[in-house]
């Protein structure tokens, strides 16, 4: 496989879930998106600005070098801070840049190591791709389930 297949089916990937995160996420009434439905999880709301916060985080700055700040501790905030919509406009935004920057990427840059500081010394930006899709896949289960349970 060749750098430049390996980025187009994570950018796939990438707009796949940003699909499916948006409808089921849009399926939610505007008045459950910040409900937990079990104590001490977080809300659909949490979930989407918090796959948002990661992808604008590791894909926008760490992989593109854009000056996004992350306010991690925000994304996981129990009251409600933003609508449906703007947390709908924060998601659009953080899946274009992510596909635009995946977009840029070459076998030479995919080879470099990204400065993460959860890996001392850093991982391979395209294993660092990999994780970024693995947690997206794993948040978007939980959006999708808590989808249904607030729905039905």
């Amino acid at each position: 496989m060749t750098g430049k297949e390996y980025v187009h089916a994570a950018s796939e990937l990438i707009s796949q879930y940003h699909e499916s995160i948006r409808h089921d996420f849009d399926a939610i009434e505007e008045k459950k998106i910040w409900k937990r439905p079990v104590q001490g999880q977080s809300s659909p709301a949490n979930l989407v600005l918090h796959l948002s916060g990661n992808l604008r985080h590791f894909f926008g700055h760490v992989l593109g070098g854009s000056n996004y700040v992350r306010e991690r501790d925000r994304e996981f905030l129990d009251e409600p801070y933003a609508n449906k919509a703007e947390i709908m406009q924060t998601w659009e935004s953080a899946c274009s840049e992510a596909k635009s920057v995946l977009a840029a990427l070459d076998d030479a840059r995919l080879l470099q190591t990204a400065a993460i500081s959860e890996k001392p010394g850093g991982v391979p930006n395209y294993q660092l791709v990999l994780r970024l899709l693995t947690h997206l896949s794993y948040h978007g289960g939980q959006i999708r389930s808590m989808s249904r349970m607030l729905t039905s």
